[in-house]
């Protein structure tokens, strides 16, 4: 007799699978990897709206959704041109920054799709 597979859940066995979960690995896609490349605060939003789509008892309403959007923006835009001008001479960081500005498009498209953010 075959041993009966059991169905195990991710973050937690026996919990249901959260409706945001495209949200939350969306945000953590939005993620800067190198630290010394990320904006400062950057990565800890994204981390804290994470953490509360996983407890789902701190969510956070749409405004509130979307001014920490609106702000992650605001703050690879500063990055990415300190004094409203683009750095052409590294490559390398643009790159990145281009990447993290996809990867909050993401979250942004997600956020809509999940009724998290109502316009």
């Amino acid at each position: 007799m075959a041993p009966k597979r059991s169905s195990h859940r991710w973050p937690f066995p026996g919990q249901p699978t959260s409706p945001y979960r495209p949200v939350q690995l969306a945000a953590l896609r939005a993620c800067i990897a190198d630290p010394t490349v990320a904006p400062p605060g950057f990565n800890d939003v994204l981390r804290a709206l994470w953490s509360s789509l996983l407890a789902n008892r701190t969510m956070p309403t749409p405004d509130e959704l979307s001014e920490a959007l609106e702000g992650l923006y605001a703050l690879l835009r500063d990055a990415a041109m300190p004094d409203g001008v683009a750095i052409v001479e590294d490559g390398e960081r643009q790159a990145i920054f281009r990447t993290a500005k996809d990867h909050l498009d993401d979250l942004y498209a997600e956020a809509r799709a999940s009724g998290l953010l109502v316009e």
